[in-house]
């Protein structure tokens, strides 16, 4: 094995391991298979593998199950266990008894694979866990905030594309979580959305919601393509997408998507001194909620990195289980389809992995 090399398991007829150079994955992996099958136990592994050497993840938990990735005890002592086991798993019986067995088990398990403690405190502590619930402000809320924020001042001469794309993923987002939106070509509210941020942006102005709001009420600018603002999209129209958003901004639910960790690269993934693994849990949420913080998410990772150097090694990974009606074939067109082609299509470059599984 080399430093790179993620050990995903071993034959149990020859004892043979199952190595993958981590840098494979800048060129991204699927992994297909039937409902209980093992998808997730070896993007679990991999997952485990790349912490171990410090590869910052993101990793997107549609299910409820990868929050587990925190339960790591070096130890591997009995009362470690304990206050983790399923409620199913120790009735009628002495609790620490149970986690003894558990404990046994995972001794044996590790030490058949050629692993001990010590490889499990390099996965717990190679990389900074946190685990984010985006909408739930009583747990970790992911504050969505920080994606209207301004590009760079040299954006707009140095990557043009890539500030447009940012645009149009964060105005899809929006128009998803109310219903409204299309074709980023040629559905008027978000070509109306997305002239309004890229003109705060353009100036340098921060943007909040409400101030998204207003500029739709109100667009900073009088003309959009060839026509007269109000022949494109006469006040009168455009009303009803403005209501719609401040419906959405007016309600107090609403108030758990601006609190918490910022929805920035640096506070999901850290940086090379300082990596993190952030695990977004959206399992509690609705479909268009999902499809919201997902859009978010994947637009502002492109963001990210199309500011990084071009590296051959591998730079993060995002990993994305089950990803039906979230990345589905043409012509079905969810916000989360752009973005995530973009990093499919351009992540080599820059040294970012994509994961999928379903």
């Amino acid at each position: 094995m080399t430093d790179r090399d993620l050990y995903l398991g071993s034959s149990l007829e020859t004892g043979a391991r199952a190595l993958l150079d981590a840098d494979h994955l800048t060129t991204h992996a699927v992994c297909l298979g039937m409902t209980g099958s093992g998808k997730t136990g070896l993007g679990i592994v991999a997952l485990e593998e790349l912490a171990r050497r410090g590869v910052p993840l993101l990793v997107v938990d549609l299910k409820g199950d990868m929050a587990n990735l925190r339960l790591a005890f070096p130890d591997l002592l009995p009362a470690s266990f304990a206050p983790w086991l399923p409620a199913d798993e120790v009735v009628g019986r002495d609790r620490l008894v149970v986690a003894a067995e558990v404990a046994g088990r995972w001794r044996t398990g590790l030490e058949r694979a050629g692993l001990g403690g010590a490889d499990i405190a390099a996965f717990r502590d190679g990389v900074r866990w946190q685990v984010v619930t985006p909408g739930v402000e009583s747990a970790a809320p992911l504050d969505i905030l920080p994606s209207l924020s301004p590009p760079g001042p040299s954006a707009f001469e140095g990557d043009p594309d890539g500030t447009r794309e940012r645009a149009d993923g964060v105005v899809s987002a929006l128009l998803s979580l109310v219903g409204r939106g299309g074709d980023p070509l040629t559905d008027r509210d978000h070509v109306l959305l997305a002239a309004v941020v890229l003109e705060h942006w353009r100036r340098g102005e921060a943007l909040d919601l409400a101030g998204l709001v207003r500029s739709a009420a109100e667009p900073p600018f009088a003309a959009l393509g060839a026509l007269p603002l109000e022949m494109f999209y006469p006040r009168a129209e455009r009303m009803a997408l403005v209501m719609a958003l401040n419906t959405l901004l007016a309600s107090p639910a609403f108030r758990a998507w601006t609190r918490g960790t910022p929805l920035t690269m640096d506070a999901l993934l850290g940086t090379p001194e300082a990596p993190r693994a952030t695990i977004l849990s959206v399992a509690h949420l609705d479909e268009r909620q999902r499809l919201f913080v997902l859009s978010l998410v994947a637009a502002e990772m492109v963001a990210w990195m199309r500011r990084q150097s071009g590296t051959e090694r591998l730079r993060a990974l995002l990993y994305l289980d089950e990803v039906q009606g979230i990345l589905p074939p043409h012509p079905a067109n969810p916000p989360t389809k752009g973005p995530l082609l973009t990093l499919l299509k351009q992540g080599r470059a820059f040294g970012v992995g994509v994961w999928l599984a379903t």
